[in-house]
C-alpha cells in the first residue's frame, strides 16, 4: 500500500511540466520573431544604405565629370584669345556665344587685359570692372596656370554661388596678356544631382523623399535639397559623422541623427575624386533618407504577421492545455492499475538479482550449457576472462565463444559420448587447457565441468579461472634457469647464444628466434643463427631473415639496437614498421618481441622471438627479457675478455721465446762477424797476391764465396734480433713498393700467380730503413709465391689505419696511435694454428730440404721489430694467408728519390792511425790492409793499452780505429779519453754489434765514422779515407 501511495504522489506530478513547456514554447517563438524581426530591419538598412552610396558615387562621378569639361572650355578658350586678346569686339562675340551655346551651364564669362580690367564680358555691366585683385587673377597670373575657385558669392548682384575657372591668355611670343574666367553657377550643379536623386526615388515607395547635401572640403553646405538650412552649418565642425567618413575617399553608407530633425536617418556618403588629370575639388556628396521610412514596408507586413499567428495560436494553445490535462488524468490510472503487478514482480526480480549477484561476484567465471551446447549463463567474470558480454554469449553455442578451433570436434564428441555412456573424461575434477579470448587469442586456463539434471534435460555448469599469470611466472623461473645454466656451461658466445634462444623458445613456448650480431666494420645488423620449433617448418620468412641486413632503427632488430630496450609487437600486421610483415604473415606469425644484449657498454646483438597465436605485451616478461640480454652482455664480455687474456698470454711468450732466441741469435752473429770478417779479408788479400791464372785462384775464390754467405747468414741472424744496423728515413711506402713492382712481377712468375696492388693514395709515410722494408716485401712475396704452386691471386694493400683506446682489445699487441698497414694477401694453402705459433721462429720452415734456410720470415719480424711496429698473420688451412704490418704513421713528408752515390775506389795515404781491436785475427787484418794503402799503424790489444800507446806516441795521430765492444773499456770511452788529449784526431768505430747499449751510452753515431763487420779490405781503406777526408775538410 505505501508503494502504491508514492507512485500515485508521484504520477501527479509526471505531466505538470507540460503547460510551462507549452508557455516556455511560446516565449522562444516571440523572442524568435523579435530577433527575426531586427535581422530583417538591418538587411533592409543595409541595403538601402547600399543603394544610397552607389546614388552618392554617381552624383560624385558626374561633378568630376562636368568640372573637368568645364576646364576644358576655359582653357580652350584662352588659347582662342591669345592671338586676339587686344580686340574687345572679337572677345564679347566670342563670349556671348559661348555662354549662348552651353546655356544653361555658365552665369558669366569675362576677359581681363594684363592689369586686371575686365575688357569683354558676356554681361555689359562687368566690362570695365578691375579684378586685378581677386584670387583668382593673381594666383592665375603668378602661377601661369589654371585656376579653380570653391564655392563662393561671387556675383554680388544675385547673390548666386558659383565655381570660378581662371585660365591665363598667352601672346604668341609667350607673354601674360590677360586671363579669361567663367563662372559656373551652384543651382546647375544642383540639376545634375537631383536627376540622379529621383531615380532613386522612383525605386522607392510612393511617398519615400531622399534629401541631399553637397559641401565643400571645409565642410560647408552649398546645396541642400532643403533650402532653409542651406549654408546655416558646417557639418564638418559639427562632426557629422557621414561628413567624417566621405574624408576618407571610400563611398559608404551611415546610419546618424539628422542634424536639424533630430531623427534618425541613412545616409550615403562619397567625395569627388577629378577626373583623368583634374584633381577635383574634394566636395562631399550626401544623400539621406529617414530610417522610418526605410522600414515602413517591412512594419507593415510584420504587423499583419503577428496578427495572422496570435489568431493561430492562441486556439491551438488552448487545445494543447486541454490535451495534456486529459494525458494526466489517463496515465494516473494505467499506473494506479499496475502498481499491484509490479510489487509482485519485484519481488521475484530481487530474488533472481540476489542469485545473480551471488554468480557474478565469484572470483571464477560461471557458464551454464544446455544438452545442446548453447550458452544459458555467463557471469561477469566469465565477460571479464573472454572478452564476451553477458548479452553476447547468451544463446550461442560454446563452441563459438571460448573453445578452439582445433578443440571444437572433441568438445561435441565429449558431449555425445556424455549422453551415451553418462560418463565424461573431463567432468567432476579439474583440469587445464587452452581457451580462446574474444579477440582470437588463446591463453591457458583451469577449467571444472559438473553435470546436473533438471528435469529430463542436463545442464553442464562450468567454473573456470585464468591461470595466464602463474603460467607466465613458472615460464619465466624456467627460463631464466635454463639461461643460467646455459651461460654456465658454454665457454664462447658463439656456443651459448643458439642455446639460449632454445632455451627461452621452448620454455616460453615461443615458435621461432633469431640471432641478430652488430658488424661494427659495416655499422649493420647480420641475422647469424636460428632456432625454430619442431613442428615448424623451413618457411620463407626464414630464409628472407637470414639473408636481410638492418641498419641502426630498421624493421624490430634495428629499432631494438637503436633504443637499446626491448620491444614487444602484438600484431605484426598493425606494425608499419615491420619490413618482413607480408612474409611474417604468409608464415602465420602474429606476434613478436625481441631484446638487446650488451657487450661492455655497447650492444653487441638482438634476439627476436616469434609466435603463431597473438600475444598481448607482457610487462614481466620483457623485465626478465632485459635482465638475460644484461646476462648474455656480462658473459659475452667475460668471453671475450678470457680469450683475449689467452691471446695476450700466447703472444707475450711467443714474444719472451723470440726475445730469447734473438739474443742468441744475435750473440752467435756477433762472434761470427769477427771470423767471417778475418776469412773474407785474407781470402781477398790473397787473391790479390794471385795471378789470373793461378791454379790456387779457384779454390780461393769458393771460400771467399762461402764466406759472403755466411755474411748473408749471420745479417738475417742480426736483422732477426734487431741488432742490426738501420739507416731510418722518412719513406713513402706507395711509392717504394710501386718502384718494386716490375721486380716483384719477374719474381713470382705472372704466368702463374695474378699479382695485385691496392695502394691508398692518402696512405701516409712512414720511418724505416728502405733496404729493410724491401726485404721485407721481399720476403713476403717469396713465401706467398712459394704458397701458391699451382698459381693463385697475390695482392698488396696499404692505408691508414687508426686504432684508438676503445678497440685496443681487437688489436692485441698494437699500441693505440695513428698506423700504416702494409698487407700481403695470397689465396694459397694457408697453415694450421701449430704452424703460426713457429712461424717466426729462425730456421722454422716448411719447405722441402734444400729450399730454405727458415730465416726468411724471422727476419721480417726482426726488422718489422726494429722499425718499431707490429706483425700478424691470418690463415687456415686452404684458405690462404694474411701478413698484417702496422708500422708507425709520420706527419713528416717522405722525399724524393736520391740518386745513387758513384763508389770510389780507395785512395792511399800517408797518414797514422791508432788501431784497437780486442781480436787477435781481425786486428791483424786491419793492419796488414791499411799499412799496404801506406798509413802508418799503431796497434792496441785494448783501451787501456791505446791511451798508453797514445800518451807515448811523440808523433800526430790522425785516425783513431777502435772497436766498439771490448774488454776492461769500451770503445767510445776510449775515444772520449784521447779527444781530450788530442782534440784533433778523427774517430772510426768497427762492430758486428751496432745496437749495443755502448752506443748510447757513449754517444756513438751510427750515421759517420762507423763501419759494420764483417767488411772487405776494400771497404775499410774506402772508409778510412772518407773519414780521414773529412776531418781535412773541416
Amino acid at each position: 500500500m505505501k508503494t502504491s501511495m508514492t507512485l500515485s504522489f508521484f504520477d501527479l506530478r509526471r505531466y505538470r511540466w507540460l503547460p510551462y513547456l507549452l508557455i516556455a514554447i511560446t516565449a522562444c517563438a516571440l523572442l524568435a520573431g523579435i530577433i527575426l524581426t531586427r535581422f530583417v530591419e538591418a538587411r533592409f538598412v543595409e541595403a538601402t544604405g547600399k543603394e544610397l552610396a552607389l546614388a552618392a558615387s554617381e552624383v560624385a562621378e558626374k561633378l568630376d565629370r562636368m568640372l573637368f569639361e568645364r576646364q576644358g572650355d576655359v582653357l580652350m578658350m584662352a588659347r582662342a584669345f591669345s592671338a586676339q586678346a587686344t580686340d574687345p569686339t572679337y572677345l564679347s562675340e566670342y563670349l556671348r556665344w559661348m555662354k549662348t551655346e552651353y546655356s544653361p551651364v555658365y552665369l558669366s564669362i569675362a576677359v581681363t587685359d594684363s592689369q586686371g580690367m575686365v575688357v569683354a564680358a558676356t554681361e555689359s555691366s562687368l566690362v570695365g570692372r578691375d579684378d586685378s585683385r581677386t584670387g583668382s587673377f593673381i594666383a592665375a597670373r603668378a602661377t601661369r596656370r589654371l585656376d579653380i575657385a570653391d564655392v563662393g558669392v561671387q556675383e554680388a548682384e544675385s547673390g548666386i554661388d558659383t565655381i570660378a575657372f581662371t585660365a591665363p591668355i598667352f601672346d604668341q611670343q609667350g607673354a601674360f596678356v590677360g586671363v579669361v574666367t567663367s563662372r559656373v553657377a551652384v543651382p546647375f550643379l544642383e540639376e545634375v544631382t537631383t536627376r540622379t536623386i529621383r531615380s532613386l526615388e522612383a525605386g522607392q515607395k510612393a511617398g519615400v523623399r531622399v534629401a541631399y547635401q553637397m559641401l565643400t572640403k571645409q565642410g560647408r553646405v552649398f546645396a541642400d535639397s532643403d533650402r532653409s538650412s542651406k549654408g546655416a552649418a558646417n557639418l564638418k565642425e559639427l562632426s557629422s559623422p557621414s561628413m567624417l567618413l566621405s574624408e576618407a575617399s571610400v563611398p559608404g553608407y551611415a546610419e546618424e541623427e539628422h542634424v536639424h530633425r533630430h531623427v534618425q536617418v541613412v545616409t550615403g556618403y562619397a567625395q569627388t575624386k577629378g577626373f583623368r588629370e583634374s584633381a577635383g575639388l574634394a566636395w562631399s556628396v550626401l544623400l539621406r533618407m529617414d530610417r522610418q521610412d526605410i522600414l515602413a514596408p517591412i512594419h507593415a507586413f510584420l504587423w499583419k504577421v503577428w496578427i495572422v499567428g496570435g489568431v493561430v495560436w492562441v486556439p491551438l494553445l488552448g487545445l494543447l492545455l486541454w490535451a495534456t490535462a486529459r494525458l494526466r488524468a489517463e496515465h494516473r490510472q494505467a499506473q494506479q492499475e499496475n502498481a499491484w503487478a509490479k510489487a509482485a514482480e519485484t519481488a521475484l526480480l530481487q530474488s533472481q538479482e540476489r542469485n545473480r549477484a551471488i554468480v557474478d561476484t565469484a572470483l571464477d567465471g560461471v557458464i551454464s550449457i544446455d544438452s545442446t551446447g548453447m550458452v544459458t549463463d555467463w557471469n561477469a567474470q566469465a565477460t571479464a576472462i573472454f572478452g564476451w558480454s553477458r548479452e553476447e554469449a547468451l544463446g550461442r553455442a560454446l563452441s563459438e565463444t571460448i573453445i578452439p578451433e582445433r578443440d571444437c570436434r572433441a568438445h561435441e564428441h565429449g558431449l555425445r559420448e556424455f549422453f551415451r555412456t553418462g560418463a565424461g573424461a573431463i567432468l567432476n575434477r579439474r583440469i587445464e587447457v587452452v581457451a580462446r579470448h574474444k579477440d582470437g587469442r588463446e591463453f591457458p586456463v583451469e577449467l571444472a565441468v559438473s553435470p546436473a539434471k533438471i528435469g529430463d534435460a542436463y545442464i553442464f555448469s562450468a567454473f573456470i579461472r585464468d591461470i595466464t599469470d602463474r603460467r607466465r611466472a613458472e615460464q619465466r623461473v624456467v627460463a631464466q634457469y635454463a639461461v643460467t645454466r646455459v651461460l654456465s656451461e658454454a665457454m664462447t658466445m658463439e656456443e651459448a647464444v643458439p642455446k639460449i634462444i632454445q632455451a627461452i623458445g621452448e620454455s616460453l613456448e615461443w615458435d621461432l628466434g633469431l640471432f641478430w650480431r652488430v658488424d661494427k666494420a659495416t655499422g649493420t645488423l647480420h641475422c647469424c643463427d636460428q632456432w625454430k620449433a619442431s613442428s615448424l617448418q623451413d618457411e620463407p620468412f626464414i630464409l628472407d631473415s637470414l639473408q636481410r641486413v638492418f641498419s641502426r632503427g630498421e624493421d624490430l632488430p634495428g629499432r631494438i639496437w637503436a633504443s637499446g630496450k626491448s620491444v614487444w609487437i602484438a600484431d605484426l600486421k598493425a606494425d608499419t614498421d615491420f619490413s618482413r610483415g607480408e612474409q611474417a604473415q604468409q608464415a602465420g606469425f602474429h606476434a613478436a618481441f625481441g631484446l638487446p644484449f650488451l657487450v661492455g657498454t655497447e650492444i653487441g646483438g638482438v634476439i627476436e622471438f616469434f609466435s603463431l597465436p597473438v600475444r598481448q605485451p607482457d610487462d614481466e616478461l620483457l623485465k626478465m627479457a632485459d635482465d638475460i640480454g644484461l646476462k648474455i652482455g656480462q658473459f659475452g664480455e667475460r668471453a671475450r675478455t678470457e680469450a683475449v687474456l689467452h691471446e695476450t698470454e700466447a703472444q707475450l711468450q711467443q714474444a719472451q721465446k723470440m726475445e730469447a732466441v734473438g739474443r742468441l741469435a744475435g750473440g752467435m752473429a756477433h762472434d761470427f762477424n769477427n771470423l767471417l770478417t778475418v776469412i773474407r779479408g785474407y781470402s781477398e788479400l790473397f787473391l790479390g797476391r794471385l795471378g789470373p791464372t793461378d791454379a790456387m785462384r779457384k779454390d780461393m775464390e769458393e771460400v771467399k764465396k762461402a764466406a759472403d754467405r755466411a755474411s748473408g747468414l749471420t745479417r738475417q741472424l742480426l736483422a732477426f734480433s734487431r741488432r742490426q744496423f738501420i739507416a731510418a728515413k722518412v719513406l713513402d711506402l706507395n711509392a717504394l713498393v710501386a718502384n718494386m713492382d716490375g721486380m716483384l712481377r719477374r719474381l713470382i712468375g705472372e704466368d702463374i700467380v695474378e699479382f695485385n696492388t691496392d695502394l691508398d693514395a692518402s696512405t701516409g709515410a712512414i720511418k724505416a730503413d728502405p733496404g729493410q722494408i724491401e726485404q721485407v716485401i721481399m720476403n713476403l712475396v717469396v713465401n706467398a709465391r712459394d704458397a701458391m704452386p699451382t698459381g693463385g691471386r697475390l695482392t698488396i694493400e696499404t692505408r691508414n689505419v687508426t686504432i684508438g683506446e676503445e678497440v685496443s682489445l681487437d688489436g692485441v699487441g698494437v699500441a693505440p696511435g695513428s698506423y700504416v698497414l702494409l698487407a700481403v694477401r695470397d689465396s694459397g694453402q694457408g697453415m694450421d694454428a701449430e704452424t703460426q705459433s713457429h712461424l717466426f721462429e729462425p730456421f722454422f720452415t716448411t719447405k722441402e730440404k734444400g729450399k730454405g734456410t727458415g730465416l726468411g720470415l724471422s727476419t721480417v719480424y726482426g726488422i718489422v721489430k726494429q722499425s718499431g711496429g707490429s706483425i700478424f698473420v691470418e690463415s687456415a688451412p686452404g684458405l690462404g694467408t694474411t701478413f698484417r704490418i702496422y708500422l708507425p704513421r709520420v706527419e713528416q713528408e717522405a722525399p724524393g728519390t736520391v740518386a745513387g752515390v758513384d763508389v770510389i775506389d780507395p785512395a792511399r795515404g800517408h797518414e797514422t792511425i791508432l788501431l784497437v781491436e780486442d781480436e787477435p785475427a781481425v786486428r791483424g787484418l786491419v793492419h796488414e790492409t791499411l799499412h799496404l794503402q801506406g798509413y802508418t799503424v799503431l796497434e792496441a790489444r785494448h783501451g787501456i793499452e791505446a791511451l798508453l800507446t797514445s800518451a807515448r806516441y811523440g808523433g800526430p795521430i790522425h785516425l783513431l780505429l777502435t772497436d766498439v765492444v771490448m774488454p776492461q773499456m769500451s770503445g767510445p770511452e776510449v775515444a772520449e779519453k784521447i779527444l781530450t788529449i788530442r782534440p784533433e784526431i778523427k774517430v772510426l768505430y768497427i762492430s758486428g754489434y751496432p745496437d749495443h747499449p755502448v752506443f748510447e751510452q757513449g754517444g756513438v753515431s751510427g750515421q759517420s765514422g762507423f763501419l759494420q763487420k764483417p767488411f772487405s779490405p776494400p771497404a775499410l781503406a774506402q772508409k778510412v779515407r772518407e773519414v780521414l777526408d773529412s776531418a781535412k775538410a773541416a
